[in-house]
């Protein structure tokens, strides 16, 4: 990955794709960095066939609506048409299959799509079920924006998984651009100080 002038024995440093799975997506942030940077990309290849559901199958309408309207930026009405007719299918497959229908003029491969659908949907469910097997003894810092539409803990719950509280710095931007311009360059300058 791209990284700022190095030093004489830079330091490695790595980094784990966003939930979209695409490291790229990271590269202007990481040229503020003077590593080594080694970027994990999400591909078809890493395990994840261990994930299940424990929502069932209304969830799963509801994530495949969502999906179609955040490309086709469709109104409300639509998105609840859309959820009833995924629930009248009998299973994933099925509303896999309608969701890459109703996106194919998205996307140039059908079968592209389709991965990445289901790549998405398993993180997300992967992210609902993960517990730690374990205490983190280390130092985290977490980089994280100062408004979201989750209801969730100001520290992620990280503070429940680490023996150290978490040392917290919130930005005033989306979680888009959190990855970007001089937010990435603050984000970049404070990790260079740890």
């Amino acid at each position: 990955m791209p990284s700022a002038t190095l030093p004489k024995r830079p330091k490695p440093f790595f980094i784990v794709h966003p939930i979209e799975g695409v490291v790229s997506l990271l590269e202007e942030f990481t040229s503020n960095l003077p590593f080594n940077v080694y970027g994990f990309q999400y591909t078809k290849d890493v395990p994840d066939d261990s994930i299940r559901s424990k929502k069932g199958d209304a969830d799963e309408c509801d994530a495949f609506a969502y999906y179609i309207t955040l490309i086709k930026n469709v109104d409300y009405l639509e998105y609840s048409k859309l959820q009833e007719e995924f629930k009248a299918l009998p299973d994933f497959n099925s509303r896999l299959e309608l969701c890459a229908q109703k996106l194919k003029d998205y996307s140039e491969s059908e079968e592209d799509l389709k991965a990445a659908i289901v790549a998405f949907y398993k993180k997300l469910i992967a992210i609902d079920r993960y517990k730690a097997s374990a205490i983190f003894e280390g130092k985290v810092v977490l980089f994280k924006t100062e408004e979201s539409s989750l209801v969730i803990e100001s520290d992620y719950g990280l503070k429940k998984i680490c023996k150290h509280s978490p040392e917290i710095h919130s930005f005033s931007t989306t979680h888009q651009d959190i990855i970007k311009g001089q937010v990435a360059k603050e984000i970049a300058d404070k990790i260079i100080k740890l």
